[in-house]
């Protein structure tokens, strides 16, 4: 008797059905990633072979493997793929001919085979004599046969789409077809041509399929990825041939990946998830690399009484898998002109100055740029003069010398049209614009919709929002449910419907999982139903930019069904969505919750903040102040108090934490920290405007982007290949370096960029010409061979010089040319031609309009030296969750933690943080590659093990107490809901990491996690046994990692604020934990918690959050306040004190800065907010640009209300600038005066709340006033 373990349930089939031939063929099966201990023994009892197959090679089943081998039975281990595996070939304990022979027989499949195999090994290895053939060689791949009427194929209209479903060959083989019959029926019900194809694998797909594959219009595959199998190769920064799917991409089809799951129906109902662990890495993540999209499950794998799996299809699930399939299809049949295209704007706030939000976009001009290019393609707008701002965007667009105030005016005139017809903000809809506007779903047919939904989510909603259609946006005279937007031709442009928390404050506290309004589904329902049944009659659905809130609806994390909002809103509708390239996660979110379509655009033009006003007057009195020192000291006391007058007229002395003027002895040392902080001040990275689709940069954005981005260390194929630019020329990059040094350096690197993008290096002459021109920058700054002798008067001149007696030879004390050779030729190779490529992402948006397939690549920060996220307009993926922490996370998180640790101590006189509590996001693990985890290993001082050739995480070891050196520090995690949804594998980690640390056998005062434990079980009346062990009620692991209730996300603070339903800190606390109070770990997926949320959170010292690119800040997102504001409050609702707040800085991965959130926010506050640089480039975009500074106060009163991080000079200044100055309220008025309304709105409400604690009453009557005019004003609109 043969003993078959193997991960491939189609062998185990095929197995049962030779053992059913009649022949002495006796087998004995079992999955080893199903068995027990216990059952292994019983299974080896009386076998005289064992035949051992498995996926992911020795490593994936170690221990079993070993202890088969120590029975002495012959073991015969080969591997799961269609190619041998060498380590199993030779762990075998038989010879290696037989092992090979044995592989080949179960890689060709199928019951005569598996009759082959057992003959063979008995023959060879027992002597039997039953004699054996060589393995039968089959067809790779073929056609399924559909023979019974059940199966038979629906035959379709001529010309109609064909939709192919590609199969495993093994399961073909094995007979386990029929969840791919009943999709192939579900598709002609559709009206499309289904074609059910076998294959081996497409990682080696031969030429005939191939050809077969590119008479489709569309292709579900069930398979693995393509690509390859080591998808952590092939993440940002990687190698890009890691990962190769010409062939599939040269089809030009999309490709849609069919969930066929790995458990049981019953489970997968039961699962808030949706999906195993196993199912996300090798169904959902790994397939992302492809370039796949990700649809829903279609079968499940069910047990039969031989304890053998089969595919059992789910007929409801097979309808909308093949109705997103055929709408895919059909986008390949329809002319242009003919189809119908939502382009949908988010708008949360639900107000009119917050319509079309998506970050680092210019939506409204991006929208036009859209409507300009489908125009041009073909598609029918009606009368385009009818179209407000397009004519006069259009030809502004045209004209290389319009001024860019025409195209902004365009821009504004559109979303003023957008506003006008009605939008949402209850504040300003009335009953006449409901009734006015022509989008609009009659009752009856909202009511015949409702009826075909799930009765789960009908009885929800009825019990939140009443019968259909509730009160919201339904016109009370006619019952329609009104639909905000404009509608020109075939297209409609849709302001996305709101979530409905606002009308239901109640909510916030109870029901983080309220079900979508009436409206909303009603809305999505208008654009899908058909045009001659009262709908909009959709192909397509555009949504512009990051993000909407559709995708985050309640439901399942992915795997969605038919209960889950995303999947009733969406429905099969093609969703093609311009995403920020540097948010992996959000992305990703929108990806597996409602089969989107990316195209990734380019995150918007970056600048130097540079120095202003005060900050520069500073810099002037600090030269002098140096100059006077070595010529005049006598004059030293009066530059002092004229630096002193204005440091604290300013409130620098805040900034800096004094409390008084420092006394005169050491005064002038305290000027080192003046002049390190206003380098840090001007040196800042910010947002020098925002990016429109498909607008490559150019000119200032072009050089301050590629500026910034060669401020990093560029990792190439895995590795920091190259330093960055400033580096290279002498700067540390780490903080250290003095103010007058940073601008001198970085006068070069920008001259050396902006004589590259100028051209220069781009000739025959190649690298010597790149050469030369370091050789010239160099010489006009006083630096290098060329300079030699001081370099002369030149040296002031020229771009970028600074024109201060500086003596940059002496800053720039050596400098290899041959590296800034290198670092511009990868510049000139690599970063300005993908930039240019930027212009491809309306072309991509357009292609996948059409049908076509859009290019997979890695997302992630630019600004990281991850060059290889660009170009953009391609269907990003993120990382494999396998392997997160990688290496260089590991490297990076083990810095963040002891910046973390430093900054403590420094702050408390050398003590040790017993516990901190971090907010990690599934954005930044991707981003990062898990530099947040990492932190969370690093302080509890357990690492990853990775394998050597997947860099995938195997295990954790724990750092020995010798080599740590410090205490084991205590960590709770609050985790966002897409971060639960990516990576279920990293929360067992992290919880596998805590409960090691809480087993070691050490001193609690050198581990704060056992301490912790040993201090919970006394509570709980337990403790330690007479072995000094914990006693059995502390044997429950701690719980550690809390997050939001399964199939919810956010934190519930947004919601709350907004509604201004709150109080005080407890209100803030009880949502917070509302919202978050969920345990997960290992075994605990979304418990209630909220007691074991408030013991954790009681002991935390520390509330830390991580900013890991220069993109944006914590004023730009309203996610930072939410959870590590929250943290910060619920800590202070519940012990009476604030804990530290620190702020991790990984932007520059090597160089870890750590601030107190009072630093972090006054940094950001002088370098970005009131900076006139940046306000003068949100002033050149306009109502978005408004938006964005309207969008910060928010923002900032956020932080505010959780942390008291605002002093009333921040409050001050504000209303100085965004109300009180002309120039900014000039541009309120004519663009967005809504914005100025809500932010007058806002900062007096700071003022109600005691926020701003003292202010003067010039300030609130200028507020008041703006406030009632900007009201008055807009209510005659």
């Amino acid at each position: 008797m043969i003993l078959l373990l193997s991960t491939s349930d189609t062998d185990l089939l095929s197995a049962r059905a030779a053992a059913e031939t009649g022949e002495e063929v006796e087998f004995r099966w079992a999955n080893p990633s199903r068995l027990l201990d216990d059952e292994l023994p019983g299974l080896l009892d009386g076998a005289d072979i064992v035949v051992v197959r498995l996926l992911g090679g020795r490593r994936a089943w170690e221990d079993g493997i070993d202890r088969i081998i120590s029975t002495g039975v012959p073991t015969v281990l080969v591997s799961g793929e269609q190619a041998p595996d060498a380590e199993l070939t030779e762990y075998s304990t038989v010879p290696a001919n037989v092992a090979t022979t044995a592989h080949k027989y179960l890689a060709e499949g199928g019951p005569a085979n598996l009759v082959g195999l057992h003959n063979f090994l008995s023959d060879t290895l027992l002597l039997t004599g039953l004699g054996f053939g060589e393995p039968e060689r089959l067809p790779t791949w073929g056609h399924l046969e559909r023979v019974t009427s059940l199966a038979a194929p629906i035959a379709a209209k001529e010309g109609a789409p064909v939709v192919g479903i590609i199969y495993y060959r093994a399961q073909h083989l094995a007979g386990n077809t029929a969840y791919v019959e009943a999709l192939a029926r579900a598709i002609e019900s559709k009206g499309a041509v289904a074609k059910p194809i076998y294959a081996a694998s497409l990682r080696t797909a031969e030429e005939g399929l191939l050809e077969e594959l590119g008479t489709l219009d569309v292709l579900i595959t069930t398979v693995l990825a393509a690509g390859g199998n080591r998808p952590a190769l092939a993440q940002a920064g990687g190698d890009e041939d890691a990962w190769d799917v010409a062939a599939l991409a040269k089809l030009d089809i999309p490709i849609i990946q069919g969930l066929a799951l790995t458990s049981p129906r019953a489970a997968w109902e039961d699962n808030d998830e949706g999906l195993t662990p196993l199912d996300v890495a090798t169904q959902v993540a790994v397939p992302e690399f492809d370039g796949r999209l990700i649809s829903v499950p279609f079968s499940f794998k069910e047990v039969d009484e031989d304890d053998l799996i089969t595919y059992v299809p789910d007929a409801e699930r097979c309808a909308r898998l093949a109705g997103i399939a055929v709408r895919h299809a059909r986008l390949r049949h329809l002319d242009n002109a003919d189809k119908r295209v939502a382009v949908m704007l988010s708008a949360y706030p639900t107000k009119h100055a917050r319509i079309g939000n998506a970050v680092g976009l210019d939506t409204p001009a991006s929208t036009l740029r859209v409507l300009q290019a489908l125009h041009e393609a073909g598609y029918n707008l009606g009368d385009v003069s009818a179209i407000p701002g397009f004519t006069a965007y259009v030809e502004a667009n045209s004209d290389a010398t319009a001024a860019a105030e025409a195209r902004t005016a365009a821009a504004d005139e559109f979303m003023h049209a957008i506003i006008a017809a009605g939008g949402q903000d209850p504040d300003w809809l009335t009953e006449e614009v409901m009734a006015a506007n022509e989008l609009k779903l009659p009752f009856a047919a909202y009511e015949e919709h409702f009826e075909t939904l799930p009765d789960e989510l009908r009885d929800t909603m009825i019990d939140h929002w009443g019968e259909a259609p509730g009160s919201l946006y339904v016109n009370p005279s006619s019952s329609e449910i009104y639909i905000a937007g404009l509608r020109f031709g075939n297209v409609v442009v849709m302001v996305q419907p709101p979530r409905g928390f606002g009308d239901n404050p109640v909510g916030i506290y109870h029901d983080p999982d309220l079900p979508p309004t009436h409206h909303y589904l009603a809305c999505y329902h208008w654009l899908a139903r058909e045009t001659a049944r009262g709908g909009f009659g959709a192909d397509a659905v555009v949504h512009m930019g990051k993000h909407g809130n559709m995708e985050w609806l309640p439901g399942k994390t992915v795997g969605l069904s038919a209960e889950c909002g995303p999947d009733q809103a969406i429905g099969d509708l093609p969703l093609i969505y311009p995403f920020l390239v540097n948010d992996p996660g959000e992305g990703t979110q929108a990806k597996r919750r409602a089969h989107a379509t990316l195209i990734d655009h380019m995150i918007p033009p970056m600048a130097r903040a540079e120095s202003y006003g005060d900050i520069t007057r500073l810099e002037q009195l600090l030269d002098e102040h140096q100059n006077i020192s070595a010529m005049d000291p006598a004059k030293l006391p009066a530059i002092r108090q004229e630096i002193w007058t204005l440091i604290s007229a300013a409130q620098m002395d805040r900034d800096l934490g004094w409390e008084e003027r420092p006394d005169e002895d050491i005064f002038d040392d305290m000027l080192m920290h003046v002049d390190g902080w206003l380098c840090e001040i001007k040196d800042v990275a910010i947002r020098g405007g925002l990016h429109i689709l498909g607008n490559a940069p150019s000119g200032e954005a072009l050089t301050g982007t590629v500026s910034t981005m060669l401020r990093a260390r560029q990792l190439w194929g895995g590795e920091r290949t190259l330093p960055g630019l400033r580096e290279s020329l002498g700067l540390a990059e780490d903080g250290s370096d003095a103010r007058t040094d940073v601008d001198a350096i970085d006068a070069i690197g920008m001259d050396l960029v902006t004589a590259l993008v100028a051209g220069r290096g781009a000739g025959d002459e190649g690298d010597a010409d790149l050469a030369s021109l370091a050789d010239e920058v160099l010489s006009r700054h006083g630096v290098g061979d060329a300079a030699a002798g001081g370099g002369g008067d030149d040296a002031a001149d020229g771009p970028g010089a600074t024109g201060k007696s500086v003596d940059t030879a002496e800053i720039v004390k050596s400098v290899d040319t041959a590296e800034i050779v290198k670092l511009l030729a990868f510049t000139r190779d690599e970063v300005l031609p993908r930039l240019a490529e930027t212009d491809q992402e309306i072309p991509r948006l357009l292609h996948a309009l059409n049908g076509g397939y859009i290019p997979a690549g890695p997302s992630g920060s630019p600004l990281r030296g991850l060059v290889n996220v660009l170009p953009t307009g391609r269907n990003f993926y993120s990382v494999d969750p396998k392997a997160i922490p990688s290496r260089l996370a590991w490297e990076t998180g083990e810095r963040l933690a002891d910046g973390l640790i430093e900054r403590y101590r420094a702050d408390h006189d050398g003590e040790f943080p017993k516990s901190v509590g971090l907010s990690v996001w599934g954005t930044s693990a991707m981003r990062t590659s898990g530099d947040d985890i990492a932190e969370v290993l690093a302080l509890l001082g357990v690492r990853p093990v990775w394998d050597e050739g997947s860099r995938r995480i195997t295990g954790l070891e724990v750092i020995p107490a010798e080599e740590l050196g410090r205490p084991r520090i205590d960590v709770t995690v609050r985790i966002s809901g897409f971060f639960r949804d990516a990576f279920p594998h990293v929360i067992d980690l992290l919880d596998d990491a805590v409960a090691l640390v809480a087993d070691l056998d050490e001193d609690p005062a050198i581990n704060y996690v056992r301490a912790h434990v040993l201090d919970d079980d006394a509570a709980a009346g337990a403790g330690e046994d007479s072995a000094g062990e914990r006693a059995d009620v502390g044997k429950r692991r701690p719980r550690r990692i809390f997050g939001s209730k399964p199939g919810t996300y956010g934190a519930g603070l947004l919601q709350l604020i907004d509604s201004g339903s709150w109080r005080d800190d407890k209100d803030l606390a009880a949502v917070y934990t509302t919202w978050g109070g969920y345990a997960y770990g290992r075994g605990v997926d979304g418990e209630e918690a909220a007691d074991d949320m408030r013991t954790a959170y009681r002991r935390i010292q520390v509330a830390a959050k991580n900013a890991d690119t220069r993109e944006h800040d914590i004023a730009d997102s309203d996610d930072y306040f939410q959870f590590h504001g929250g943290m910060v409050a619920t800590v202070r609702a519940l012990t009476g004190s604030d804990p530290e707040a620190y702020i991790g800085d990984s932007t520059r991965p090597d160089a870890i800065r750590t601030r107190t959130l009072h630093e972090e926010t006054r940094r950001v506050f002088r370098a970005r907010v009131v900076n006139p640089r940046w306000m003068s480039a949100m002033r050149a975009h306009g109502y978005k640009g408004a938006f964005e500074m309207a969008a910060t106060v928010d923002y900032l009163f956020g932080y505010d209300a959780t942390t008291n991080v605002m002093d009333d000079w921040m409050y001050e200044t504000l209303t100085d600038e965004y109300v009180r100055d002309a120039d900014n309220r000039e541009f309120f008025d004519q663009s967005n005066p809504w914005a100025l309304h809500d932010i007058s709105e806002r900062l007096l409400e700071a003022a109600d709340r005691g926020m701003w604690e003292n202010p003067d009453e010039d300030r609130l009557d200028l507020l008041r006033e703006t406030f009632l005019e900007t009201e008055g004003d807009l209510e005659e609109r």
